[in-house]
């Protein structure tokens, strides 16, 4: 009876969370079969929205390097992303961040031999 009871509780707290923060899966987006030493990616986006509340200004830019050499890889990804608000009935009034959120991550792998890859990686991140 006590298993049942355990585990009931934890499937009902599962979901329950008080903060989220995005996931950047940095796997997804390794390069490993690529014959070029250097990519790039440099990516800018700027979005504008209006309703009856006011104008949303969206810009967004990402960015991806990655260098590889016959051992070693150095990637760099980053992305920033920003809603700003101007209310309608007030143009004048200077806009509000509405949501702000941006990441940075640095990661290096060094090939020890065929089986044995040393990796090291820092990252930051904002929401």
């Amino acid at each position: 009876m006590k298993k049942r009871y355990i585990l009931f509780l934890i499937l009902a707290t599962w979901g329950l969370s008080t903060q989220a923060q995005t996931v950047i899966n940095t796997e997804d987006l390794r390069l490993e079969n690529s014959n070029k030493n250097f990519v790039g990616l440099v990516n800018f986006n700027f979005g504008m929205n209006e309703n009856k509340a006011g104008r949303f200004l969206k810009p967004n830019a990402k960015l991806r390097l990655e260098w590889i050499q016959q051992k070693s890889k150095l990637m760099l990804l980053g992305g920033y992303r920003l809603t700003r608000f101007v209310p309608i009935n007030d143009p004048d009034s200077a806009p509000r961040n509405f949501n702000s959120q941006g990441f940075s991550h640095l990661r290096f792998n060094q090939d020890l031999n065929k089986k044995l890859v040393w990796e090291a990686f820092a990252q930051a991140q904002f929401d």
